[in-house]
């Protein structure tokens, strides 16, 4: 009976070459367990928080001031970072809103919103590229743009409510001080009705 041909230690090369695709194997499967598993996980959730970003931003790009509105603009450095179109269109959006329109007129401030609204949906459209998400552009968000009128003028209150508040209590510190101007000591409470104060047991 003929022996098979062995090499150092009398092991095959068959045995070998078994003994290598295992190692192999195994080496494959700690840098599986290290390296591949993380980073996919990790590109993973990275993803999710830019979607979820990116739904945030859909969701009230019509009402700027919601605060919701301004955290998604904030996080937009950090969730795409590297993403070298997103951050040159977030810095252009963000250029084009800080642009100063006190001293515009009417008809400069409405181009002015219109440039806006136009950098806002190009922001918006580069995230949705980056999430190979279709059928988001500046075209289709611009004609897509809906909010019922209920809910904007509910949000306009609030913002002309936010506006009066310094003219409210700037009000309420001169109605102070020419009431104190008037009457004077007559308007402090006197020492006997004054609560006493808790000292505790």
């Amino acid at each position: 009976m003929v022996q098979p041909p062995t090499d150092f230690f009398g092991i095959t090369p068959a045995d070998w070459l078994n003994a290598g695709v295992t190692a192999l194997g195994m080496l494959f499967a700690i840098l599986t367990a290290v390296w591949i598993s993380p980073w996919i996980a990790g590109r993973q959730t990275r993803r999710d928080l830019q979607e979820r970003l990116l739904r945030m931003l859909m969701n009230t790009r019509l009402i700027p001031a919601n605060p919701d509105y301004q955290t998604a603009i904030a996080m937009i450095p950090l969730e795409f970072r590297g993403n070298d179109k997103v951050l040159l269109a977030h810095k252009t959006y963000l250029a084009t809103v800080n642009s100063k329109v006190d001293e515009m007129d009417a008809t400069e401030v409405a181009k002015h919103n219109e440039i806006t609204t136009l950098h806002q949906n190009q922001l918006i459209a580069a995230m949705a590229q980056t999430l190979d998400i279709l059928g988001v552009t500046p075209d289709t968000l611009k004609s897509d743009g809906y909010v019922s009128r209920g809910f904007v003028n509910r949000e306009e209150m609030l913002i002309q409510a936010m506006k009066a508040w310094p003219r409210i209590a700037e009000a309420i510190e001169q109605s102070n001080s020419i009431s104190l101007a008037l009457w004077g000591d007559k308007l402090r409470v006197p020492a006997q009705d004054q609560p006493v104060p808790d000292n505790g047991p």
